[in-house]
């Protein structure tokens, strides 16, 4: 067995890149966001702040920052502040792929991109 099979990109690999510069900005993440919310309230500005913060913190200086807001992106926490306010957490994960603050490979990670 050659192991090439075997060859998917760990997520760790994959969240450790050097920094890249985004092809948008976070501000133009928020206002996408909002258009997508369910109901514009004070209580959803403040979510999809929280979502744009993960997009600044996936290009922070600090290579920590950068790998604590990847694992936001990989894991369930994202799916907590997305869907309160009516947003898919994988649409979320597509801006951020399709935007240049992750990797392309970190979709192949998560079976895949929106529908």
């Amino acid at each position: 067995m050659n192991g090439d099979a075997n060859k998917t990109p760990n997520i760790k690999k994959v969240c450790t890149l050097t920094r890249t510069k985004p092809l948008i900005s976070a501000s133009l993440v928020e206002r996408l966001l909002m258009r997508h919310v369910e109901f514009v309230c004070p209580e959803t500005r403040l979510i999809v702040a929280v979502l744009k913060q993960g997009f600044i913190d996936l290009n922070a200086p600090s290579e920590h920052l950068r790998r604590e807001a990847c694992k936001f992106f990989k894991d369930d926490r994202l799916g907590l502040w997305s869907e309160r306010v009516g947003i898919s957490a994988d649409f979320v994960r597509e801006i951020a792929v399709k935007g240049g603050f992750l990797p392309i490979e970190f979709m192949t990670l998560k079976g895949g991109a929106h529908a």
